[in-house]
């Protein structure tokens, strides 16, 4: 095949016009791109807020429990230790009903006693009745 300049120049425009339409696509992905690390950021921000509002509430949560149990042992003369056992103990209740599985009637997978929907299926179980053993 001989060189001829009207296929250099069929063969350049071919190539340019290929790497142009390679820029505009980059271009069109970065907005995309740019979209989404928009939205990411502003969910973010929403995150942050929660983060912000559940640490003001659990700040105000450990004032309300030191508060009551002061009250506590001064009126009842209940005893550090007293709270101690009681704490383990409910930690060992709790954490037993926590880890608690059941299989889903409908899609039979095995999913927490705390849920009251399967999440992989949807079905909808009947609520939990709360019997003597959750009162304190």
């Amino acid at each position: 095949m001989r060189f001829d300049a009207s296929n250099a120049l069929l063969i350049l425009s071919a190539i340019l016009g290929d790497a142009a339409y390679r820029v505009i696509g980059d271009r069109s992905n970065i907005g995309a791109l740019q979209d989404q690390i928009e939205a990411v950021q502003q969910k973010e921000d929403f995150v942050r807020t929660d983060v912000d509002a559940l640490a003001k509430r659990l700040e105000k949560l450990s004032l309300i429990c030191v508060s009551l149990w002061t009250l506590l042992k001064e009126k009842s003369g209940l005893s550090d230790d007293d709270l101690i056992q009681r704490v383990r103990t409910m930690e060992q209740e709790i954490g037993a009903k926590a880890t608690a599985t059941f299989r889903c009637p409908k899609c039979r997978a095995v999913i927490s006693a705390k849920l009251n929907k399967c999440q992989f299926c949807g079905y909808q179980a009947a609520p939990a009745v709360k019997g003597p053993e959750l009162l304190p």
